[in-house]
């Protein structure tokens, strides 16, 4: 029962008398989908009400420790049900909780600061909400994966946030806006920012490497993970650019390798699998592509993804002479 929503899980008590109240007893509490495909969905107000109604019975008749809690919602819920929620999880010793509440950009769910007093989580993924953690947070210093998908955050706390997570395995970041731009668009201080995360071992991009600020905020990531063993790199494509898409001189050109001058030291001795989606073919995506080729002496697999068919077959035919250093390297379009 503990890998079924919380949904089927209260379905289970049909089978069995035994299992009625069992589901009040589950240490994870996966929650979406709670009403019915034939919902009206137009009338948002009554969807929050009622969404917010289930989720409160849930988390008053639960009974013993909470350690996984999935909110997976696409309609704007109410702020003050969202922070009675996580004021009651961190209650509990919990050490996953992932948060999507679909929302415009400018309007993320502001986390509340109890959160940040949780050091029991191990997982954290959060979607569509801002950041802001009080003067006396400490970080989290047993988190291991750590993602963020359209997410706001207030000045330097990328900085302070990973710097006080020492444990932190894999991070995913896409989308994300800072005050403080010095970190996450191209500046050189987030190399400084990521020095403590020595187990980083999977890392997830989106970024543009056809643009040169983009692609500097990519190589300094890349020049600080040295234990990496899969990488995945979202190639980001504005609609109107899809057939000429934007490219940025300075990353381009014949006389210059933008990777290889900006990560000389940069070896990949533990890389395995790369995947790179909504490739487009064009000069800068394939020195990106040759620089992991050469940099990766045990990679056994690249996956590359192309935007449409016709450019799948260009791809191919460009990737196919490229060096690498890896004798068994395969390449999958």
């Amino acid at each position: 029962m503990s890998y079924l929503s919380i949904k089927d899980a209260v379905r289970t008590s049909l089978f069995s008398s035994k299992w009625r109240y069992r589901q009040a007893r589950l240490p994870n509490l996966a929650l979406w989908g709670l009403l019915p495909p034939n919902f009206p969905w137009h009338k948002a107000w009554v969807h929050n009400k009622l969404v917010s109604n289930i989720i409160d019975q849930v988390l008053l008749l639960h009974s013993g420790p909470i350690h996984k809690f999935q909110l997976r919602e696409l309609v704007f819920l109410d702020d003050c049900a969202l922070d009675r929620w996580i004021l009651h999880l961190t209650r509990s010793p919990v050490k996953d909780i992932s948060l999507t509440n679909l929302r415009e950009r400018d309007q993320g769910y502001n986390l509340p600061s109890c959160l940040f007093s949780c050091q029991s989580l191990i997982n954290l993924k959060l979607i569509f909400c801002c950041l802001k953690p009080p003067p006396s947070s400490k970080g989290f210093s047993n988190l291991k994966r750590l993602g963020f998908l359209h997410v706001n955050l207030a000045q330097d706390v990328f900085e302070n946030l990973v710097s006080s997570c020492p444990m932190l395995e894999t991070l995913d970041l896409v989308d994300v806006r800072a005050s403080s731009s010095d970190y996450l668009a191209g500046g050189v201080k987030l190399v400084e920012v990521l020095k403590p995360c020595i187990h980083l071992n999977y890392l997830v991009m989106e970024t543009n490497v056809n643009n040169r600020e983009e692609s500097l905020t990519a190589r300094c990531l890349l020049n600080i993970v040295p234990n990496l063993q899969e990488l995945h790199i979202v190639t980001t494509i504005y609609l109107s650019y899809i057939n000429h898409p934007f490219i940025d001189e300075n990353v381009t050109g014949t006389e210059t390798n933008f990777w290889e001058d900006g990560c000389r030291d940069c070896q990949f001795t533990k890389l395995q699998l790369v995947r790179l989606t909504r490739v487009t073919s064009t000069k800068p995506e394939l020195d990106f592509i040759e620089f992991i080729l050469l940099n990766s002496p045990v990679r056994e697999r690249m996956i590359v993804g192309a935007t449409c068919k016709d450019v799948q077959m260009e791809l191919l035919k460009k990737l196919l002479p490229l060096r690498r250093a890896s004798g068994r390297a395969q390449i999958i379009c």
